[in-house]
This record gives structure tokens, C-alpha cells and sequence, in this order.
């Protein structure tokens, strides 16, 4: 195992600080979503948050001092993704209930019958 100095340290906890809030701020646009507050750009948030996750290249353990941090992030992404199956469960049923009432589009019918033709 090869040991950090101070430098590595000092960098290893930068890098975990900007993975933090990258993870803090998509979990934050998550929850807009949820909470209907950028309903004009829903389409364009939802595509960016369609994009998996991977975490940098390098990135060591995490420091001790950001433990309790990332915690909290990892809490709040937990709340979210109950959040969304909660709001997808919803959202079928709507949809099944609407299929049962709305039975499709009518297609026009004639108003008059002309026998004459």
C-alpha cells in the first residue's frame, strides 16, 4: 500500500469535495423534478439526468472529513429515488385510469347521410 503525503492528501480531498457536490447538485435537480419547479425544462434536465454515474479515475478512499457529508448526500439520493418510484407508481395508474376512461380519440362520424349521389 502506498502512502499519501500531505499533497496527495490535500488533492485526494479537493477531488472527493467536487465528486460531492457534482452528487449533491444532480440529487438537488432530481428533486426540482420531483417538485415540479422546472417544468420548462423538464425534458432537457430528465436527458442529463439519464447519464450513469461513474466516479473519477484516481479517486482514493474518502476522507475522514467528508464521511459525514457524503452520508447526507447519500440520504438525500435514498429519499429521491423512494420519492421517484413513489411518483412512477402513481403516474401508471393515472395512465391506466385514463386508458379506461378515455377509451382513445373518437374518429369523426359523418353529420349527414346525402342519398342522392
Amino acid at each position: 500500500m502506498t502512502r499519501q503525503g500531505p499533497a496527495d492528501r490535500d488533492q485526494n480531498s479537493k477531488s472527493w469535495s467536487v465528486v460531492i457536490n457534482e452528487l449533491r447538485r444532480d440529487t438537488s435537480r432530481s428533486e426540482g423534478l420531483l417538485n415540479h419547479q422546472f417544468e420548462d425544462a423538464l425534458i432537457t434536465e430528465y436527458d442529463a439526468l439519464t447519464v450513469p454515474w461513474q466516479p473519477p479515475e484516481g479517486l482514493g478512499s474518502i476522507p475522514a472529513d467528508l464521511r459525514t457529508e457524503a452520508v447526507l448526500v447519500l440520504q438525500r439520493q435514498l429519499d429521491v429515488a423512494e420519492r421517484l418510484a413513489c411518483a412512477i407508481t402513481v403516474s401508471r395508474r393515472q395512465q391506466q385510469l385514463a386508458a379506461r376512461i378515455g377509451g382513445g380519440v373518437p374518429t369523426p362520424a359523418p353529420a349527414f347521410f346525402d342519398s342522392v349521389i
